[in-house]
């Protein structure tokens, strides 16, 4: 149902902007995390035990959040639990995919009688090399346009709106950088 396609990608959404990207970071650093390149800064679950001035554990307090919280004192003010943290790409890719599943929803319960057409672009081709041998409906056809506009505008959003990694990840690439150090703390 409608419904229930909406609720699993809201919930795949959430849980992408809480514990993303784990690859980059331990999940106990990257929950508290705090990132200049998110859309959206929220707290969440409280203070974190053991970041409050006072606690010994350095190891524990997060990083310098004034971008978000102007008043902000790295060490001195405590850390949430969990941020949430959209960033550009999740939300544009998750936009993606929920307007897919509304317009599936749509035109499955529409009566047009031109979703129900069939088209072979590839009718010249022999059967055995055509992507769709038996024809293609104009929904299909409507899905494969839209994910293969999804990648170009994908790829135009990490190429040139995404101006982090030429200004920073590329200049100073973890193995070709003589500090070797982790491409991470480079421009902190």
């Amino acid at each position: 149902s409608l419904l229930a396609s909406a609720g699993v990608l809201w919930s795949c959404f959430v849980v992408t902007t809480i514990g993303t990207p784990m690859w980059n970071f331990s999940m106990n650093s990257y929950f508290k995390s705090v990132s200049k390149y998110a859309l959206a800064f929220l707290p969440i679950g409280g203070d974190l035990p053991c970041s409050i001035a006072g606690s010994g554990d350095a190891a524990c307090s997060c990083k310098d959040i004034s971008h978000w919280i102007p008043d902000f004192a790295a060490g001195v003010d405590p850390c949430p639990w969990f941020t949430f943290k959209p960033f550009p790409d999740c939300v544009f890719y998750y936009a993606f995919l929920f307007a897919a599943v509304i317009l599936g929803a749509l035109l499955l319960r529409s009566r047009a009688s031109w979703t129900r057409l069939t088209i072979d672009p590839f009718k010249s081709w022999p059967k055995w090399l055509s992507p769709f041998p038996a024809a293609l409906s104009v929904r299909e056809a409507m899905a494969v346009g839209a994910t293969v506009v999804m990648f170009v505008a994908w790829f135009c959003y990490w190429r040139w709106g995404y101006g982090r990694f030429q200004a920073l990840d590329a200049v100073h690439d973890c193995w070709t950088s003589d500090a070797r150090e982790v491409s991470d703390k480079i421009g902190q």
